[in-house]
């Protein structure tokens, strides 16, 4: 999705010559569908597969009630610095996978595997412990 002011920057309109399905907004539109006060004109819609908890055999960050998603995306990206198999929140913390987390992960979030209130987990042993 773009912006009329974005379409006009060559680099952005190269989307639609790669095949990629390109819709414009006016730059009103645009702005009042974002949530920042100065959007970059350019948003895309794209489907996000469903996450299992992390690989219980390596190390992993489990937040419990961590509210504000700022901080959700720096630990975010502070696990994917220090090599982490996943981040998952828990209790009521703030979505791993909302704009403004991902924003704080930098580009991390997608380099962990992020995950929301997971149940069960099933530990090497057998036995069952709730998360």
């Amino acid at each position: 999705i773009l912006s009329e002011s974005a379409w006009e920057q060559p680099r952005l309109r190269q989307l639609v010559r790669a095949g990629q399905a390109v819709q414009r907004l006016t730059d009103r539109t645009f702005e009042q569908l974002s949530a920042l006060p100065s959007p970059a004109g350019v948003a895309f819609l794209v489907d996000i597969p469903p996450v299992s908890p992390p690989d219980v055999d390596k190390a992993a960050v489990w937040l419990d009630r961590l509210q504000d998603p700022g901080n959700v995306g720096s630990v975010i990206r502070t696990a994917d610095a220090l090599g982490a198999a996943g981040v998952v929140t828990i209790g009521a913390s703030a979505d791993p996978g909302g704009w403004k987390a991902l924003r704080g992960a930098m580009g991390s979030g997608r380099a962990v595997v992020l995950g929301e209130s997971a149940p069960i987990i099933q530990r090497k042993t057998g036995e069952a412990s709730a998360a």
